[in-house]
């Protein structure tokens, strides 16, 4: 009986005492013997568990404003067009300020570019005193253009065009001083279906 009962025996994979066979726990030293003793952990390991919770609550949110690039994204939606204005809001749907700098205009009408933009571009100019456009901010800008200090009227529509449209390229100053430019193409409100 004595050799059949050191056979059932195994020993403890800690403290190596002999159990018997299919213990889950050692009744020497504790441990479990089983999938159990994978979970084992001390209350030291459990602390510092806790701390690095605390930290990455806090490190995470800095870690991640530093990787994300800081930069206006400025969205251009033509609103309404008058005679001698046009009117854009602006939206900064970046996470920094912009600042209008330029916006120069070209007339492409039944596809092709008009002669007297062809040539140089029209500079437009803007009513608004302040060209900053903050983050997450519309603003209304008024647009029209002068020739020897009179305002002009945009070119007209007539009944020989099929479509007119105005390119616009915006050129936004970013914080770190680099320009940035954006070309946006608007349909003309007389030839828009």
């Amino acid at each position: 009986m004595t050799a059949k009962n050191n056979l059932d025996r195994i020993k403890c994979r800690v403290c190596f005492e002999p159990l018997h066979k299919g213990a889950v726990k050692c009744i020497h030293c504790g441990s479990f013997q089983n999938w159990q003793r994978f979970l084992n952990i001390g209350s030291g390991i459990l602390s510092l568990l806790v701390a690095l919770i605390a930290v990455l609550t806090v490190a995470v949110p800095i870690i991640k404003s530093s990787l994300t690039i800081k930069r206006p994204d400025v969205h251009f939606t033509l609103i309404r067009h008058e005679a001698k204005t046009m009117h854009i809001i602006c939206s900064n749907l970046g996470n920094r300020s912009g600042i209008l700098k330029e916006a120069t205009l070209r007339m492409i009408i039944n596809g092709r570019e008009t002669d007297e933009t062809k040539a140089a571009p029209i500079f437009l100019k803007w009513e608004e005193q302040d060209p900053i456009i903050k983050p997450n901010e519309s603003k209304m800008f008024r647009f029209y253009y002068q020739f020897y200090g009179d305002r002009q009227e945009f070119k007209k529509c007539s009944s020989d065009i099929t479509s007119c449209e105005y390119n616009i390229k915006f050129e936004i100053i970013e914080p770190n001083n680099k320009s940035r430019k954006t070309e946006k193409i608007f349909s003309c409100f007389n030839c828009a279906p």
